[in-house]
């Protein structure tokens, strides 16, 4: 994950340990895991750390159930939220390319992770 100060809501928060993190990874990249003898492979990780490059990248989490790819998309309407707690995404187009990339990275990274298993 990328640490950013607002990480109240980020399942890493919970998890208690800390892992190196290669100098060729994004700056300010953080590794946390609930198992260090069952983390994913630095390699594999390695081959989809350019996702945290994006400026708009947050976190990527890889659990058991499924890998998640969190990226801001679009914002809320900032009064309102501030004033009301009520999230607007009024008027907010989400480009397709973006979704594809989304997709396609979550795909590649959970097949690499399931070829790292079945290894």
């Amino acid at each position: 994950m990328r640490t950013q100060n607002n990480e109240f809501y980020a399942p890493s928060n919970d998890l208690p340990f800390q892992m190196p993190v290669p100098p060729h990874w994004p700056v300010g990249a953080h590794a946390k895991t609930d198992d260090p003898d069952h983390a994913p492979a630095r390699d594999v990780m390695d081959r989809h750390i350019d996702f945290l490059a994006l400026p708009e990248a947050k976190e990527i989490l890889v659990t058991p159930k499924g890998v998640r790819l969190v990226r801001l998309m679009a914002q809320g309407q900032r009064a309102e939220y501030m004033v009301l707690r009520i999230a607007d995404f009024r008027d907010i187009q989400l480009a397709s390319d973006v979704l594809q990339d989304m997709m396609d990275r979550a795909i590649a990274l959970y097949d690499d992770l399931n070829s790292e298993m079945r290894s």
